[in-house]
């Protein structure tokens, strides 16, 4: 029962990437990734000082061809 919570958890929750990820998936620097969240063109949060991104908001900055 336990286990099942726990896959349905994880499954439901959203998927966040570190700075230096989401720079590698877009091929760029980790100053540009920067500026995308100052600019607000990815959705973010910070934890513990240190910023994700969203993985499903930086697939929606993908697909609009930015």
């Amino acid at each position: 029962m336990l286990r099942r919570y726990c896959e349905l958890w994880r499954a439901s929750r959203p998927s966040f990437l570190t700075v230096k990820e989401a720079a590698k998936v877009l091929s760029v620097c980790r100053a540009t990734v920067y500026s995308l969240v100052d600019k607000k063109l990815v959705t973010h949060v910070k934890v513990l000082g240190a910023i994700r991104i969203e993985r499903e908001s930086l697939a929606r900055y993908l697909s609009r061809g930015q």
